[in-house]
């Protein structure tokens, strides 16, 4: 996971990027659970529920573990109370939840062990399309209300990466939206089935691409009045940019986990008119390293290089604020080729980039240390090919190697794009390459975003 190449940088410094391209077990030869079995019609009397679910998660940073066993607790008790009030118990909970979006297995038994019935998992059936989505639904009984709870996936899902990136020329991030909107609908029928003419309680939870999606969601659900705050119980971990500021509500029963030092959760950015709504709680703390280290004593960032730029770079915070205004706001590129603004983005490089990192994500995790190699060693021929053809040609044999369609066409058009990218960023990519430091700063900043880096600073903040 250490060996980062030039499309990582484009990757990690474009427009919306999750570094999290976890070695997760592949879902593609899950079983199809997209239906689900209707409720029991008879009246069964209420049994109060207390588990200790458990999760496998895969580790993903220069650890000498290959993964963890990780233990959460349930208890119905835990939706008793208002959810405008942050709880550290349904924080750690709905993290839980979420890893477990990793395969069908995970989730069914993270459901079944908490209770939850009638347990629906949507966009397992096939590998990820550019335009599908993947989460878990379920409920169960809690006194006189029915519990519901949803869980976005956040990672491991290949093409829906050119979903990101599908900003949209006005209103909330198009792409988030779009699936969000899908889910609302599939959400309310599975209520509707699934209620048993009780009050309702939701909870919804994601992490990164997951988390954009949650955080949309409950936006829409609010601005319809479809459930209530105190009834609506919703946990975003490292949530990017994705409403426009008219609805970027501080509604209090959203709950956004984010470390202000993941360049992730600052991205869209700002200057492009997105952000997010609800409470966000930082969990970033300046000894992190020792907090990862007591979760994994083989756990070991790279030391941070203070770099000699105008204006220095000394920190992860400067670094992470460098990077967004190089890619967005860079003065030291002519105007005309600065991506600045949406529509300039929309016109110029969201089709483009986002085939191309959705290919990225897709290759296997051998065929993506053989494409980053080759990028790295060849990158200044592609670069230099303003027509993508250098570009598509050296990706062909890798596609073929891990059976990734595509049209020729379609390919060299959008590596042209890609091309046009990275030469507005030329300069600063080019320093990347060749500055070990630099590379060791920009993997600290990528590394933030990890799974099992939330995981121990959220046990840390938790613990304050």
């Amino acid at each position: 996971m250490k060996n980062r190449s030039l499309l990582l940088v484009l990757a990690a410094t474009g427009l919306l990027i999750s570094a999290c391209n976890t070695a997760q077990t592949p879902t593609t030869s899950e079983p199809d659970t997209s239906t689900s079995t209707p409720a029991s019609t008879s009246e069964e009397p209420y049994v109060p529920c207390q588990a200790k679910p458990k999760v496998y998660m895969e580790a993903s940073l220069n650890t000498h573990k290959l993964a963890y066993n990780l233990e959460f607790n349930y208890d119905d008790a835990y939706f008793n109370k208002s959810a405008k009030e942050y709880s550290k118990e349904l924080s750690m909970l709905s993290y839980g939840f979420n890893l477990s979006t990793a395969s069908v297995q995970r989730g069914q038994s993270f459901y079944e062990t908490t209770k939850f019935e009638d347990f629906t998992a949507v966009g397992y059936e096939g590998k990820p399309t550019k335009d599908s989505i993947g989460y878990f639904m379920g409920h169960r009984r809690i006194e006189d209300s029915e519990l519901f709870v949803v869980s976005f996936r956040g990672h491991n899902y290949g093409m829906e990466w050119s979903n990101n990136l599908l900003m949209g020329r006005t209103g909330d991030h198009e792409g988030f939206l779009l699936r969000a909107t899908e889910a609302y609908a599939n959400l309310k029928t599975y209520i509707e089935t699934h209620k048993n003419g009780r009050n309702v309680k939701i909870l919804v939870d994601g992490y990164s691409r997951g988390g954009a999606i949650s955080n949309v969601l409950a936006s829409l659900m609010l601005r319809d009045e479809y459930i209530s705050q105190d009834n609506l119980f919703v946990y975003t971990f490292e949530c990017p940019n994705c409403l426009v500021p008219e609805h970027c509500i501080a509604y209090p029963n959203v709950h956004n986990i984010v470390n202000s030092r993941d360049l992730i959760a600052s991205i869209p950015p700002a200057s492009f008119g997105f952000g997010r709504c609800g409470i966000d709680y930082d969990i970033y703390v300046e000894d992190f390293e020792d907090v990862l280290s007591e979760f994994d004593s083989g756990i070991e960032y790279p030391a941070f290089t203070n770099i000699p730029t105008d204006p220095e770079i000394a920190s992860d915070l400067d670094l992470k604020n460098y990077i967004i205004a190089q890619v967005f706001e860079n003065e030291s590129i002519p105007e005309e080729s600065r991506n600045t603004n949406r529509n300039e983005y929309v016109d110029h490089y969201q089709t483009g980039i986002g085939y191309g990192i959705g290919i990225f994500f897709s290759f296997s995790s051998a065929t993506l240390t053989q494409v980053m190699a080759d990028f790295k060693a060849n990158a200044l021929t592609y670069l230099s090919d303003e027509t993508g053809v250098e570009l598509a040609n050296a990706l062909k044999p890798f596609l073929d190697q891990d059976q990734i369609p595509y049209e020729d066409e379609e390919l060299v058009a959008n590596c042209a794009v890609v091309v046009k990218a990275a030469g507005t960023l030329l300069i600063t990519i080019l320093f990347m390459m060749m500055s070990d430091n630099y590379m060791a700063d920009l993997t600290r900043v990528i590394d933030f975003h990890y799974p099992e880096t939330v995981y121990a600073l959220l046990q840390n903040y938790h613990s304050k």
